[in-house]
């Protein structure tokens, strides 16, 4: 679960949240939506602690793994010794476990081919993935992530979506994603929420959004959306 209330943040003069109030429930999947520049990283970074709030507060009730747009990955470590890093080095797991689970991670998204690559030999997309894998690893109960899908090939947006519904149902991931990829949301989400400079102007059930949207700044969203398609 993940509990905000009237969270603000602030880089000096300039206010980036204003008055976050959010509630996601267990297991919920949750995209956040908007302009670049209206907040989305930064309330995932906020929630992560990389970020210190500048008023308000919020609760994650579970462990949490983060997956940034750049990857972050080790670059002097394989792939599948980036996958194991956490759980063995940090949480102190034994290694026989955790191996075999980075396997099983790489294969779910298809490339245990490259277990034993650096990741200066990988595509973004490939770069994406391993990430995500990293991020699963500790078996994490909240998971956010940021643009998970910005590199990967349009084809495997179907494959998140349901990795993300699996993780939901099965074992009761609370996700809260920003996206821009529309195909990913509809496919995943169960709520929509928009930010627009700072604030939360519409939060509704993925349908709803998008057939009976009630602000002005959702329907013009959506009808940036329509145009850029088109």
């Amino acid at each position: 679960m993940i509990s905000i209330k009237q969270l603000c943040k602030k880089f000096g003069d300039n206010l980036i949240l204003d008055n976050i109030d959010l509630e996601i429930d267990e297991g919920e999947i949750v995209a956040l939506v908007g302009s670049s520049g209206g907040g989305k990283t930064t309330l995932l970074k906020c929630l992560h602690g990389i970020e210190r709030v500048t008023s308000g507060s919020f609760i994650l009730s579970e462990s949490t793994g983060l997956i940034f747009q750049h990857f972050n990955l080790f670059p002097h470590m394989s792939v599948l010794e980036n996958i194991m890093y956490m759980p063995c080095k940090v949480l102190k797991e034994k290694k026989e476990a955790v191996e075999e689970k980075a396997k099983q991670l790489l294969a779910l998204l298809q490339i245990e081919a490259h277990a034993n690559t650096y990741p200066a030999s990988l595509s973004g997309g490939q770069k994406q993935r391993v990430a995500i894998a990293r991020a699963l690893a500790p078996s994490p109960r909240i998971l956010l992530l940021d643009e998970p899908t910005s590199a990967l090939d349009p084809s495997l947006t179907t494959q998140m979506a349901n990795l993300f519904m699996t993780l939901s149902k099965e074992k009761k991931v609370t996700i809260l994603f920003s996206s821009h990829d529309m195909d990913l949301l509809k496919k995943a989400a169960n709520r929509v929420v928009l930010l627009a400079n700072g604030r939360i102007v519409e939060s509704a059930s993925t349908t709803t959004f998008f057939t009976n949207p009630q602000t002005k700044e959702a329907r013009e969203f959506i009808e940036h959306i329509v145009k850029t398609k088109n």
